[in-house]
């Protein structure tokens, strides 16, 4: 019983194990009650289809379907545009629930090479990627048993916060974040996800700019920055969320003569011009500092004013008419959806505002 409890059991060990338990308990009868319980016991604790050796064989496999390997997709018989993708999904379960059998170099080495697929085309790996590791992180941190692989990780996240898709921005922070937390001692920081998050911040000081191709990327990675370490940039955010959120995005006048503008009361996201997309990520990112804060009764008051002021003047915070009624529906739509999803985290606050605001 001990055996099947270890944490890195082979398929064919745990198999074995079990099999020597049932024996001890005789055959299985009717008049047997115990035998079938702790059988059905057994199979629920135990791993007889996933261990390290299947996980590495599976992570072979998943690539050659990403690179669409016709005799692989043939005898997996799933389509060939969505092999790779579901091939991706069921690694990401396995490493929420098996992430034990992750915790092994060679595995982790093959999962940081699957990182390089970041052309277009292949867009989709990288995002299931980062949550593998996210997930192995929660287990057990990489900057604790694997340094080298951890500081490899780092520079790659690094990377895509500067020059990835928003998504991507997005789960770089996250996953680095939870793989530099040391459990033992919660208030010392890593060394290498540290100075990450420093060059980071330096760079969001020049790349949060609209001339920036990658503006949208940036914004979203200060608002996941200011959400998982709030104390420790929180001048830097205030002037962030003053001057470039506010200021530069939120009451800046877009021109009248735009094209290609969506119309209807209505659009897909995609559909939206970038400068809106940008307007839509700020009022995020505003709203994930606050959550972060927790504690800043000002700040939260000076954000719920504004959400609030959003959706009284439907989504058209200026009313200069300029924008689209799709652009204001959305933007009308992202400010009560923060309203509400913020305001049952800050009861206090919403207790402390004027009344009238609008809630």
């Amino acid at each position: 019983m001990d055996a099947l409890l270890k944490k890195d059991l082979s398929c064919r060990e745990c198999a074995e194990n079990m099999s020597c338990i049932l024996k001890k308990l005789g055959q299985p009868m009717q008049t047997n009650i115990y035998y079938n319980v702790v059988k059905m016991v057994l199979e629920r604790m135990s791993s007889v289809m996933v261990d390290k050796e299947s996980i590495g064989v599976l992570i072979s496999l998943i690539e050659e379907c990403i690179k669409i390997n016709r005799t692989v997709i043939k005898e997996v018989r799933i389509k060939a545009d969505i092999a790779g993708v579901r091939g991706l999904q069921l690694l990401t379960v396995l490493s929420f629930c098996f992430a034990a059998y992750f915790q092994h170099e060679p595995i982790l080495q093959h999962l940081l090479t699957l990182l390089a697929y970041s052309e277009t085309e292949y867009e989709y790996v990288v995002s299931y990627v980062l949550k593998i590791f996210t997930h192995l992180g929660k287990y057990v941190p990489l900057s604790k048993n694997y340094p080298e692989i951890f500081e490899q990780l780092v520079t790659i996240c690094c990377e895509l916060c500067k020059t990835g898709t928003p998504k991507q921005a997005k789960q770089a922070v996250r996953c680095v974040y939870v793989n530099a937390i040391n459990r033992e001692d919660p208030e010392k920081e890593n060394t290498t996800a540290m100075n990450m998050f420093n060059e980071l911040v330096e760079f969001l000081k020049i790349g949060l700019n609209p001339e920036n191709e990658n503006f949208r990327t940036a914004i979203v990675c200060m608002g996941h920055i200011a959400f998982h370490m709030p104390n420790k940039y929180t001048l830097t955010m205030k002037n962030f969320v003053a001057r470039k959120f506010v200021k530069e995005l939120l009451i800046l006048k877009v021109p009248e003569d735009r094209g290609d503008l969506p119309e209807g009361e209505w659009c897909k996201e995609e559909e939206l011009p970038e400068i809106t997309l940008c307007k839509l990520e700020a009022m995020k990112a505003m709203a994930r500092w606050l959550t972060g804060l927790k504690t800043d009764v000002t700040a939260a008051e000076k954000t719920f004013r504004m959400l609030s002021a959003i959706i009284e003047r439907g989504g058209d915070l200026l009313q200069d008419n300029i924008l689209s009624t799709a652009e204001k529906s959305w933007i009308r739509l992202t400010a009560a959806m923060l309203f509400s999803k913020y305001a049952n985290k800050k009861v206090s606050v919403i207790k402390s505002l004027q009344s009238n605001i609008l809630i």
